[in-house]
């Protein structure tokens, strides 16, 4: 009887609510949500950063999104702004006449998952204002003693107001004021923060930046413009001098501060390095200094100086790229090359030109090539059964940047299948390389280039040769003999025969010509 009595209370309720539903009553309404962005009120206190002492009548506006709300501190430097919307971040302005205004932000902190709950609060500061009563003089005058009277000077501080919040006084912000080069070459700053009046308690780090200046309007400039930067409370004279003088800071040679092609950068031949390129390029030079497109000349050279290949380039300023229309090498028997490049070029540096010209080896390697380097060995003249010189040619130069340096004695690569020499099997067989009294030398047969002018020797060539040994007998080394070039084995690091991407070239297994 219970459960039937249940069965029919449920069953009614349902009912009524039902009908409630259909008939639209006031209940469909209850139901509603109503999406309502939550709002918060934004407050805190403002100081007067000369002595910490709460600043009364100080303006606060507080921005958030459409939304601009106004407060004024009271005698305790408090002030608040309520129905702030709480969905983001809002901006704090604050001014008071005499003191240097403070700009910040903040964003409410979440209470009910992302959306804050209505009424709630953020806090700023104590935010201190500074002093605007901070003034600081430069003289300028260019380089023949003569004021620049109307020049223009922009001076950066390194904090513009302080917050409070961690118990030390904290730096914040920053503020630019310019100045204009009187009749007499005096540039007077204002509107400063009184760094004298307020001492160590602050930041005297400011940056004064000093445009380019063309004295005599002749289109050179006399001074390239500079960023110079002082401590206030550190100078020795309270109103320093800016002389414009060209000689200070411009460079009196022309030099390449950074390139993919290392030795442009004039590093000496014993910590030279090969760079390797793309066929078409770039080629990238950083110069020190902008340099005139019109005064650029570009050279690129085989190996021995007999070929020229064309080239463009792009020159913004001191950034020059270097490209090559056709891809080099254009030789399809070989798998790498070196090339000679110059490039001259001349800079303006106020009334004076400088110039400059640079010599650089450089290596273009066959990028499809997987095999690695390769190498051949002919008889320099097969015709002259008593010519004894062979010659190696490599797919690519090989070499370790030594240029003219002979591979012998303990870095001897040069091994033979064959009872060779007056003392027959000392040192020729796979068992006994790196022997120290090797006697034989591979000497190198780089090409001195004709083009460009100043070009030197790089330490890498596809070519080098040696002597064929007699064989035990005193005859002349028979054609077919195994012949092994154990770069391997040389004694010394330096000596470790390599490709110009820095791969070791491995031992290659010949025969004799």
């Amino acid at each position: 009887m219970l459960k039937r009595n249940l069965f029919l209370l449920v069953a009614t309720l349902a009912f009524g609510v039902g009908q409630v539903a259909c008939g639209g009553s006031s209940l469909d309404e209850n139901l509603r949500v109503r999406n309502v962005e939550p709002v918060g009120s934004v407050g805190g206190q403002v100081l007067d950063a000369s002595d910490d002492r709460p600043l009364a009548g100080a303006s606060v506006r507080v921005v958030s999104g459409d939304f601009s709300g106004t407060a004024t501190t009271d005698g305790s430097g408090l002030w608040s702004v309520s129905e702030v919307p709480a969905s983001g971040s809002v901006i704090v302005i604050i001014e008071a006449p005499g003191m240097l205004p403070a700009r910040t932000s903040a964003t409410f902190t979440p209470a009910a998952g992302d959306y804050p709950m209505s009424n709630a609060t953020l806090t700023i500061g104590p935010v201190g204002l500074l002093p605007a009563s901070g003034t600081f003089s430069v003289w300028v005058f260019d380089e023949n003693g003569k004021p620049a009277a109307g020049y223009n000077l922009a001076l950066t501080t390194s904090l513009g107001w302080l917050l409070y919040e961690s118990g030390n006084p904290l730096g914040r912000g920053e503020l630019t004021v310019s100045a204009t080069v009187e009749a007499n070459g005096l540039a007077r700053f204002t509107g400063l923060p009184d760094y004298w009046l307020m001492g160590s308690k602050i930041n005297d780090y400011v940056i004064i930046s000093v445009p380019p200046y063309d004295a005599d309007g002749d289109g050179y400039l006399e001074y390239p413009g500079d960023e110079l930067y002082w401590n206030l409370l550190e100078l020795d004279n309270p109103q320093p001098t800016i002389l414009l003088r060209s000689d200070a800071h411009y460079p009196s040679t022309l030099s390449i501060l950074a390139s993919n092609i290392a030795d442009l950068e004039e590093w000496s031949s014993t910590s030279f390095v090969p760079d390797t390129i793309d066929p078409v390029g770039p080629i990238h030079v950083l110069f020190n200094t902008p340099v005139s497109q019109d005064s650029l000349a570009i050279e690129v050279w085989s190996e021995d100086g007999t070929t020229s290949f064309g080239s463009s380039f792009t020159l913004v300023g001191r950034s020059l790229t270097i490209q090559f229309p056709t891809a080099l090498p254009t030789d399809t028997d070989i798998t790498g090359a070196e090339y000679n490049l110059l490039i001259s070029a001349v800079a303006e540096t106020g009334d004076r030109l400088i110039y400059g010209s640079f010599n650089a080896a450089f290596f273009v390697l066959d990028s499809n090539n997987t095999e690695g380097v390769s190498v051949t060995v002919e008889k320099e003249d097969p015709s002259d059964p008593t010519n004894q010189w062979a010659r190696l040619t490599f797919s690519e130069p090989v070499g370790f940047g030594s240029p003219g340096t002979a591979l012998s004695g303990s870095n001897c690569v040069l091994y033979f299948g064959i009872d060779v020499g007056p003392n027959a099997g000392t040192g020729n067989d796979p068992g006994e390389w790196g022997y120290d009294g090797c006697p034989y030398v591979l000497y190198p047969d780089e090409p001195s280039p004709v083009h460009p002018a100043g070009a030197g020797l790089s330490g890498y060539t596809t070519t080098w040769h040696f002597v064929l040994p007699t064989t035990g007998g005193g005859a002349n080394m028979p054609a077919g003999i195994p012949l092994y070039l154990a770069f391997d084995q040389v004694a010394s690091t330096s000596r470790i025969m390599r490709r110009a991407n820095g791969e070791p070239v491995p031992m290659k297994e010949l025969t004799t010509p």
